[in-house]
């Protein structure tokens, strides 16, 4: 049986009245000891009340022997029992309780009833039961409330610091490592969740919470799935309309969905591409790992990177400032065009003759201007209207412990984000500290730093790219109600690519190969001869494909695919296509996040152009264009060193009709491949199709 789970208002479980600790010990080295301590550490105001009938009192407070005997106001109870004793503890804390973290098991291993007693569960949540975290989860942190709910080995460290960025992980670890990592590089936190199995409250549930809280200005998600990708991408808008980045971490991207695709199209293009091409296209940042996602996420929360604009770098050190200029350019971060104003500033204020991007600072002959030059650099920077962050990469220099202070109080005042990566080892600690106490996130590597820029200019990229309007449907699911699953015979995959405005190479239909040499000469033109079929995708490696026939040449080629195959139902004869590039398109789909269109070059140049472009259905002509702009960055369709214009705009239109039927049909087409589509002078036609249905 289904219980609809109610709407949770997770106000009271990042500061909450008081949190009651059950099944506490006074042995710190188990949980039920370590994270008491840490709570009391913490310097949490409210009530914290252990439990354990074993003691009286437990680290100095009064220990209760039983939940229910706490007579005092309590919102979240911390379960530090077993699953055999989990279903009291719930009905004890129903009506009093809010939220119960549960840090083991629901379920004893093994019980043969194990659906049974959770559907218990979920049943007496859906009544108004107390809230679930977990099951087999570390727990909760809210900074703002000092107070750790957590097991997290890495809070003997202390609390992280309170600050604006929220995160939730249905990983433990990554939440231990987000912990301790930002504490080198001074990111705070307005919430922290440890969801493990998210059995009750899940990701989203702690995303909507996110967007409400005004703590919260950038949300950080580690999350290997999701239950409700509808609901996610819903929430999602709703963040990006609240002006409140999503820095997202999803391992696991399934490539098996490539390696049994049918189709070249499903081969090229797997989960993976489709999944990110979702996320980006609601404003989604993908991170790599732990540092991206809280660094990018911490850098979202401050300044934005103005749409159109360049990175400013700058550096004392010569040598540095090449290698950085490799590395932004590297991580495909497009480089400020430095106006001549900028440059005469430069040389005024910071002694560099020959001003370029990366700034070398270090244009003075004699010592002593380092932190002058250093802050004259990226104040000139700043104000330069094509830059749209500033990045300082330094490494180690006499005197730069008297940086810190003057950076940090740069940044603070600067109109664009600035990025300060100083990269060392033990040396450099003291500028890393200064610059955490000034309230600037200190990097100790450029791959880092980089990353969490790229993050940033990526949002600043897609916030304005709102997803196209969803487009009236043109056919219903009737329109391919008559076919069952599997590959749709040839001749009906024109139609239907037809119906979509779709072009496709003129083609007819013949029996017998007498039929088809008068069908050829009808087109008074070469022609394609195929023989048909049923489910057989690639006609070619059955020697079922012929090309560039006429007159009797068609009669002849279509005997011997008779003789060699004799299954064959019929011919389709097709007019030859007018020259040009050969384009793999098509539409692959996702389960979870429904029909993708790709698009790369093909023929001669499928193995040489780099990886398709991949965006979910339906497509905008913004859209379509990126797709072409980034399988063709040199402008081959646009002449490049030939002089020949190609019909770019045809393609794009072809792309924005394939996307409106992969979206109408979403979930009952499973693949289409277009391959090739012929781009000439004078348009773009597809001339072989494959469609195959779920």
């Amino acid at each position: 049986m289904t219980h609809a789970k109610p709407k949770a208002d997770l106000s009271a479980l990042f500061a909450p009245k008081g949190v009651a600790f059950v099944g506490v010990s006074e042995d710190q080295s188990r949980y039920g000891g370590r994270m008491l301590r840490y709570c009391l550490d913490g310097g949490y105001a409210g009530g914290i009340y252990p439990v354990n009938p074993k003691y009286e009192t437990v680290m100095g407070l009064r220990c209760y022997p039983e939940a229910a005997a706490i007579d005092k106001p309590v919102d979240v109870v911390v379960a530090l029992v077993g699953p055999d004793r989990l279903p009291a503890l719930y009905d004890a804390m129903t009506g009093r309780a809010k939220f119960i973290i549960v840090v083991g098991d629901m379920v004893p291993g093994g019980a043969p009833d194990r659906e049974a007693r959770l559907d218990e569960f979920r049943r007496k949540i859906a009544a108004g039961g107390p809230r679930l975290i977990g099951p087999v989860c570390l727990g909760v942190v809210a900074p703002h409330a000092k107070l750790a709910m957590c097991g997290s080995s890495t809070l003997p460290g202390g609390l992280p610091r309170a600050g604006n960025v929220a995160l939730a992980s249905q990983s433990g670890g990554i939440v231990s490592g987000v912990i301790d990592r930002a504490r080198l590089s001074g990111v705070g936190f307005s919430a922290m969740v440890s969801g493990g199995g998210d059995f009750d409250l899940d990701t989203c549930d702690y995303l909507e919470f996110f967007i409400a809280d005004p703590n919260t200005k950038a949300i950080a998600l580690y999350a290997e799935g999701l239950d409700d990708y509808d609901r996610f991408f819903a929430l999602a808008e709703q963040a990006r309309t609240a002006g409140k980045p999503i820095v997202f971490m999803k391992p696991g991207f399934s490539e098996a969905g490539a390696d049994a695709a049918l189709s070249h199209t499903g081969r090229v293009a797997g989960d993976r591409a489709v999944q990110a091409s979702a996320f980006r296209r609601h404003g989604i940042v993908l991170a790599t790992d732990i540092d991206d996602l809280h660094a990018t996420a911490a850098l979202l929360a401050g300044k934005r990177f103005k749409a159109g604009t360049g990175v400013g770098a700058a550096t004392l050190s010569g040598g540095y400032a090449v290698a950085l200029g490799d590395a932004l350019s590297d991580a495909g971060l497009p480089m400020a065009k430095l106006t001549e104003a900028t440059k005469a500033r430069l040389t005024e204020k910071a002694g560099q003759p020959r001003p370029a991007n990366p700034v070398d600072l270090a244009g003075r002959p004699s010592p002593g201007y380092e932190l002058h030059d250093m802050i004259a650099g990226v104040e000139a920077l700043d104000a330069d209207p094509n830059v749209g962050a500033v990045y300082y990469g330094e490494m180690a220099f006499l005197g730069m412990d008297k940086a810190a202070q003057p950076l940090a109080e740069f940044a603070h005042r600067a109109s664009k984000p600035f990025v300060a990566c100083w990269q060392g080892g033990p040396v450099v600690g003291e500028v890393h500290a200064g610059l955490r106490a000034g309230g600037v996130i200190a990097f100790d590597t450029p791959t880092t730093a980089i990353r969490a820029l790229k993050g940033l200019h990526e949002y600043g990229r897609i916030v304005e790219n709102r997803p196209p309007a969803m487009p009236a449907r043109r056919h219903g699911p009737e329109r391919l109600s008559r076919f069952g699953a599997g590959l749709m015979p040839e001749a009906e995959a024109y139609a239907l690519l037809t119906d979509y405005g779709i072009p496709v190479a003129p083609h007819a239909l013949a029996q017998t190969p007498d039929d088809a040499a008068k069908a050829a000469a009808r087109f008074g033109r070469p022609v394609a001869l195929k023989g048909m079929i049923a489910d057989v995708a690639h006609k070619t490696e059955r020697g079922l494909v012929r090309l560039g026939l006429s007159g009797v040449a068609v009669a002849v080629a279509a005997e011997e695919m008779k003789r060699r195959e004799p299954g064959i139902e019929g011919f389709l004869v097709q007019a030859m296509a007018e020259p040009g590039f050969e384009m793999l398109v098509g539409v692959t789909s996702d389960v979870h996040v429904g029909p993708a269109v790709v698009v790369n070059f093909g023929g001669i140049f499928a193995e040489a152009m780099g990886a398709p472009a991949v965006e979910v259905a339906p497509l905008d002509a913004r859209i379509a264009e990126e797709m072409l702009a980034r399988i063709d960055p040199k402008g081959l369709l646009s002449g490049y060193r030939t002089g020949k214009r190609y019909d770019r705009a045809g393609l794009v239109s072809l792309l924005i009709a394939l996307g409106h039927l992969a979206h109408d049909h979403r979930g009952r087409v499973r693949e289409i491949d277009l391959n090739p589509v012929i781009v000439s002078a004078s348009g773009a036609v597809a001339v072989d199709a494959l469609i195959r249905l779920a």
